[in-house]
C-alpha cells in the first residue's frame, strides 16, 4: 500500500509488557527476527517505566549531535566542492554546524513526544516496545510481539 504521495504507508506498533524483563525479550524477538529478514522494520524503541514513575526510552535509531556533525560535514564539503577548495572548507564546517544542530534537535527515529504519550500510557513497573514498519511487515511485526505482549497496538504514523 502506498500513500497519496506515492511513498510507503508507515505504522507504529506499540506492545505493552508485564515487565521490563518481558520488555527487553519482546525487543529481542524484534531484532532477532529482523536479523534473520522475516520482517524490516525502520525504528524501534524500548520503553521502560519504573516504579517510581520515572520512565528510561532507549530508541534504537537515534542520531547524537556527534554523528549529526559528521554527516553534516560530509555533505556540505561535498556541496562546497562545486565552488572550489575554499568553498569545500566552508560547506564543511557550515555542514557541521547544522547536522549537529539539527540532529541534537530532531529525533531521525520517533519523536519524542510519541514516546512520551505511550510513556503515559504504561504503568509503573512496566515496559513497551515501539517499532515504527512499512505497511508491508506489519503482519510479522505483530506476529512476533503478540504471543509475548499483554497488548499490541497498531496506528498509522504520521510524521
Amino acid at each position: 500500500m502506498t500513500s497519496d504521495k506515492g511513498t510507503p504507508v508507515i505504522y507504529m506498533v506499540h506492545a505493552h509488557f508485564p515487565s521490563h524483563p518481558a520488555a527487553e525479550k519482546g525487543l529481542s524477538a524484534i531484532r532477532e527476527a529482523a536479523s534473520l529478514h522475516q520482517l524490516k522494520m525502520m525504528d524501534a524503541a524500548l520503553l521502560l517505566h519504573d516504579e517510581d514513575g520515572k520512565t528510561h526510552v532507549r530508541d534504537l535509531q537515534d542520531v547524537t549531535g556527534k554523528t549529526g556533525a559528521l554527516v553534516g560535514a560530509i555533505a556540505g564539503g561535498l556541496i562546497g566542492m562545486l565552488a572550489g577548495p575554499i568553498g569545500a572548507v566552508a560547506g564543511a564546517a557550515a555542514g557541521a554546524v547544522t547536522g549537529g544542530v539539527s540532529a541534537s534537535m530532531f529525533e531521525f527515529g520517533m519523536p519524542r513526544e510519541t514516546l512520551e504519550k505511550i510513556a503515559r500510557e504504561t504503568a509503573n513497573g512496566r515496559g513497551a516496545v515501539i517499532v515504527l514498519v512499512e505497511d508491508t511487515w506489519l503482519h510479522e511485526v505483530r506476529h512476533v510481539l503478540e504471543p509475548l505482549a499483554d497488548s499490541v497496538h497498531s496506528t498509522r504514523f504520521e510524521e
